[in-house]
């Protein structure tokens, strides 16, 4: 197996310093920028696909992945923007008198599939959140800037034929789940639709994910309603039954047992946003 390639190790200890960021939002017109930075910047794909290279290497950076790019080495987009592309972006300095050798730094490669991309994209939307009502404060900022780059650092194999068989059958019923949460599915229709036992794939699922098949759907369920909450005008039985869950009343106990609040009060705290067209 090939040895782990991470273009930065971060001392626990030593906090990046976060300069801005944002979230594009494609037109379906034009290409990433040629460019050359003197900051790192991290991006995150939400919906879409990025394509970029990174001096001669190309990247295609799809939905809920991660791409690191390093200061001073130019980047380009190698495509046009997908219609429906949207991605998080962060600028951020690593300070040089960083011991990169510590045991306990964090290891981050350049492209990356986060295992918790919801709670990234929360963290990545809170900074844009209060950096657009003037409340982001440097060491807040830095301290937000950290706690994502600890979601980058826990990935999952990028390249299904390096995982073993149950690591491979459980990334295929992921990416069903992600495919169909909007509708009433099961582990038996998933298992059904992947030719092989409930049990079997309940056990596969967990043992890659941490998680039950339920409480995966689930998840994408509510990451969906929050998207809705911020994005949409639409309202909240519309975002209940768009979301996939099956009546209105059970999308509210749901999701205020899993945020502690309701979804109108999601909604009230995520007014703005830092939003641009490039």
């Amino acid at each position: 197996m090939a040895k782990t390639r991470y273009i930065l190790r971060l001392p626990t200890d030593t906090l990046a310093q976060s300069v801005n960021g944002g979230l594009f939002i494609s037109r379906g017109t034009g290409i990433h920028p040629c460019r050359a930075i003197d900051t790192w910047e991290l991006i995150h794909v939400r919906k879409g696909t990025l394509n970029l290279r990174e001096g001669k290497q190309h990247f295609a950076i799809h939905q809920q992945q991660t791409l690191l790019l390093q200061p001073n080495v130019e980047h380009a987009g190698t495509q046009p923007y997908d219609a429906d592309l949207s991605f998080y972006w962060l600028h951020f300095h690593v300070p040089r008198q960083a011991n990169a050798r510590q045991t306990n730094a964090l290891k981050l490669t350049q492209h990356s599939q986060p295992r918790r991309p919801n709670r990234l994209m929360e963290l990545m939307h809170r900074f844009l959140d209060e950096q657009v009502n003037q409340t982001l404060t440097p060491l807040s900022g830095n301290c937000l800037l950290m706690l994502m780059l600890n979601e980058v650092a826990d990935t999952l194999p990028l390249n299904e034929q390096a995982t073993d068989h149950i690591n491979s059958l459980a990334m295929r019923a992921e990416r069903y789940i992600m495919a169909n949460a909007h509708q009433p599915i099961s582990t038996i229709d998933i298992a059904s639709e992947l030719d092989c036992h409930p049990d079997y794939l309940g056990q596969c699922f967990r043992h890659t994910f941490g998680m039950t098949i339920t409480q995966a759907i689930t998840r994408l369920r509510l990451a969906e309603a929050k998207r809705l909450l911020m994005d949409s005008e639409l309202n909240i039985d519309q975002i209940a039954r768009t979301s996939g869950f099956a009546t209105p009343g059970y999308f509210r106990r749901t999701f205020k047992a899993a945020t502690g609040i309701t979804p109108r009060q999601y909604r009230n705290n995520h007014q703005r946003l830092h939003i641009n067209w490039r």
